[in-house]
């Protein structure tokens, strides 16, 4: 079925807002899509880590909110951002154990925080982009730009999936 089938019995009605556009050109490709490390120069900058806030901040504020990165250290910085101005935030990546460590905080622990609210945002890269279910959020922020429509569409997916009083989904 399309989206429109399927909303609202199996998917939740999302609403779309698009507050800035990066510059992408210049920005190697290889194997179709952006070369990581020098797309996240493009959005690894003050200015737009900010802008990323207050978006966030002015659209969705109360809203438990998954973030999706252009790089480990674009993550890291809008997840400090997050944390300095108030907001509970963790950060997920290809590093980050599934358990906890006595040095290192696992997802399940992570995802647990966020499901029961002790954390509002989740910033990862390439964590939660497919297959990662929370249908208690109802935000996605995509800070991140793809040459590929399947990985556009699972990032989008996460936030479609139906949960108990949930009316609607943000996407910024």
């Amino acid at each position: 079925g399309t989206y429109q089938e399927l909303t609202p019995e199996y998917l939740t009605p999302c609403r779309v807002f698009a507050p800035y556009t990066v510059d992408m050109e210049g920005v190697p490709v290889r194997k179709g899509e952006y070369v990581s490390r020098h797309a996240q120069k493009q959005f690894n900058t003050d200015p737009l880590v900010g802008d990323i806030f207050e978006n966030w901040n002015r659209i969705a504020p109360e809203r438990r909110t998954v973030l999706f990165a252009s790089g480990v250290e674009h993550s890291i910085h809008l997840c400090e951002v997050f944390n300095a101005r108030g907001v509970s935030a963790a950060h997920v990546d290809a590093s980050t154990p599934q358990r906890s460590t006595p040095s290192k905080r696992g997802r399940e622990d992570i995802f647990d925080d966020l499901r029961h609210g002790r954390i509002q945002v989740v910033c990862n890269v390439r964590v939660c982009d497919v297959g990662w279910d929370e249908p208690s959020v109802s935000c996605g922020v995509l800070a991140f730009s793809t040459l590929s429509i399947v990985r556009y569409m699972q990032t989008c997916g996460r936030l479609f999936r139906t949960f108990e009083g949930k009316q609607d989904a943000i996407l910024i």
